[in-house]
């Protein structure tokens, strides 16, 4: 039986590191959509990239370059359903609609799909994200206003969702 499991939660809220552990726990193979990107564009994501998609919708893609990326991350993840193996999608999942989406697709490809939900407060995270900016080779690079463009669009996971849902403490 294969399981997915999707977290979901902000910048900085420690979704990479719970995808670790869960990975390590389950086992399963961890796809991280921000070790994608960095790997294709580099720590500082060009603009030209990020608008070349207007259209899209996350999880299937949101608003630029992520779409070719979560549509990556989608394969792979059915692919090694298929071979019954587990997966964790650290892709974030912002909103309702991306959860819905995301778990009408999950469901397709595993037996067993989970939302993490890592819980933090937003002033913990902003420190985080400035913090492992500057001091973190590897980190895509997000200054304050990047993550104050972007907190908007996040919508608290709740659980009357009605999607299976495990809320960790993050930060």
């Amino acid at each position: 039986m294969s399981e997915i499991h999707m977290v979901c939660g902000y910048m900085g809220f420690g979704k990479t590191m719970l995808a670790k552990r869960l990975a390590k726990r389950l086992p399963a193979v961890r796809l991280t959509h921000d070790e994608f990107m960095r790997d294709l564009f580099g720590r500082n994501l060009p603009d030209a990239e990020f608008r070349k998609y207007p259209e899209c919708v996350f999880p299937v893609g949101e608003y630029n370059a992520m779409r070719p990326v979560a549509d990556l991350m989608w394969k792979l993840c059915g692919e090694i359903c298929r071979a019954g193996g587990n997966a964790v999608m650290d892709m974030g999942f912002w909103s309702k609609e991306d959860r819905r989406l995301a778990y009408a697709k999950a469901s397709e490809l595993a037996d067993r799909v989970f939302f993490d939900v890592v819980e933090c407060d937003m002033a913990t995270a902003k420190r985080r994200v400035l913090a492992r900016t500057e001091n973190d080779a590897e980190a895509l690079v997000v200054d304050e206003a990047c993550f104050d463009k972007f907190v908007s669009r996040f919508e608290i996971p709740e659980s009357g969702e009605g999607l299976p849902m495990v809320f960790h403490k993050g930060c």
